[in-house]
């Protein structure tokens, strides 16, 4: 899996600048997702951009948690909710993200699969 030039590009800083408000761990998972490419990094920083915008009555840890898991049913997300994590995700890695093409992203791992297509 290739890491986007424009996250290799971008410094500490500007990653944390970027992140501002996200706890600790995501940015973790994003500096790791940086330095090697590993799908595991970018399984977790996944999961933990969707925990940041999951609503408050709905706050639950993703780490761990099956990827068949449905993002609307099981985890009430939204349509907004969806918009704001391919926001992030593509302000972060420098690539589009359509949400809307192709089949729906239904669950945590359709979204993961989707976005690792885009890297590979």
């Amino acid at each position: 899996m290739s890491v986007p030039a424009t996250l290799v590009e971008k410094s500490s800083d500007e990653i944390r600048e970027e992140l501002a408000g996200f706890p600790e761990p995501t940015i973790d998972a994003v500096m790791r997702f940086r330095e090697d490419g590993n799908a595991e990094a970018l399984t977790e920083m996944v999961l933990r951009v969707i925990e940041y915008y999951l609503p408050r009555d709905k706050k639950v840890s993703l780490v761990g948690m099956p990827h068949s898991t449905r993002l609307f049913d099981e985890l009430g997300a939204d349509s907004l909710l969806m918009a704001e994590v391919a926001f992030k995700l593509e302000e972060l890695l420098g690539i589009p993200i359509d949400l809307q093409a192709g089949p729906p992203a239904e669950t945590l791992g359709d979204l993961i699969a989707l976005l690792g297509q885009r890297l590979d």
